[in-house]
């Protein structure tokens, strides 16, 4: 079962890069380009992703997140608190 999800422009083209990035296929509204649908098993690939990313280029020399680990912080947070039954506007 595929979710809808909607996101501001800057996350959503976040996540455009990240998927393209790691191969991740995601689904588009055409006429929506902040709008994804997104399906439990690409969700969590997406999390998957997101994390790696975070890893590779989220974070100082000390550890706390750069301004692009806050970003994916932000994006993670959207992913893992989305409710099947509701629409997201993030």
């Amino acid at each position: 079962m595929a979710m809808k999800i909607h996101l501001f422009r800057s996350l959503a083209n976040l996540l455009r890069e990240i998927a393209g990035k790691y191969r991740v296929p995601l689904s588009m509204d055409e006429n929506a380009r902040e709008q994804f649908e997104i399906t439990d098993s690409v969700k969590r690939a997406l999390i998957d992703a997101i994390s790696t990313e975070f890893m590779a280029t989220g974070l100082r020399e000390n550890n706390e997140p750069n301004q692009r680990g806050i970003r994916l912080e932000e994006l993670l947070d959207t992913l893992n608190t989305f409710d099947k039954k509701s629409h997201a506007r993030l």
